[in-house]
């Protein structure tokens, strides 16, 4: 998933001196690739779970790498691109999305829009109204087959006290801040929503998705 985070950003013109923000940047995945690839001081992190973080610089960076390249981290779970008071030319939300209610998704668009009016966000989701799914796309692991049916379902445990693991955003009020597992939106209701905030957004299929996880690419409406 970081290889094709960083083939996809690459694709559509990522430089070495372009400031990025990997958004629930999580243990480094995409930043084992990006912090080696940007020039020092470029690569931005946000990621509410501190620990992950460190294993990553720890075990895929190292301290060389990291005394050079000088990224930078926020530790908060505030669903807010312009944290940094930095301008970015590029933000990417990898497997964010797919957990994201509606009212965390208006703060996130928000906020990137408003910081970084120039920049472009790509941000992965589950999509649940594709018509023709291409061959390539069924899925074949029993873990990705797992996932698949508890799309449309809620389990009942004393641990998970009733909580709702899946839901269908398009269905979901515009306010709802809930953390919800597995969530998948319509490409019009992404649309919807990222026009609120002045953005135009479109689907990215130059490489064949992930873990059936669809690139959107977000900018500023006539940009």
């Amino acid at each position: 998933m970081g290889r094709n985070t960083f083939q996809t950003l690459l694709a559509d013109g990522l430089l070495p001196f372009h400031r990025l923000l990997d958004f629930g940047c999580g243990s480094l995945r995409n930043g084992y690739w990006l912090i080696r690839f940007l020039d020092a001081g470029n690569y931005f992190g946000i990621e509410p779970v501190e620990k992950c973080v460190r294993a990553g610089l720890k075990h895929l960076v190292g301290p060389e790498i990291e005394s050079h390249k000088k990224p930078r981290f926020l530790f908060n779970s505030d669903n807010d691109m312009g944290a940094f008071n930095v301008p970015f030319d590029y933000v990417v939300a990898r497997s964010i999305l797919s957990h994201t209610c509606p009212g965390m998704l208006h703060r996130m668009l928000e906020t990137f829009s408003s910081s970084s009016p120039q920049g472009t966000l790509f941000a992965s989701y589950w999509r649940h109204d594709i018509p023709d799914m291409p061959q390539w796309w069924q899925v074949r692991s029993k873990r990705n087959r797992l996932i698949m049916r508890y799309r449309d379902m809620a389990v009942d445990t004393s641990k998970m006290r009733e909580r709702q693991i899946s839901a269908v955003g398009d269905d979901l009020p515009d306010d709802d801040m809930r953390f919800i597992q597995i969530i998948t939106y319509s490409l019009g209701r992404m649309q919807e929503i990222a026009a609120t905030h002045g953005l135009s957004v479109q689907e990215d299929w130059t490489f064949h998705p992930i873990n059936q996880q669809i690139w959107l690419k977000f900018k500023k409406q006539g940009a």
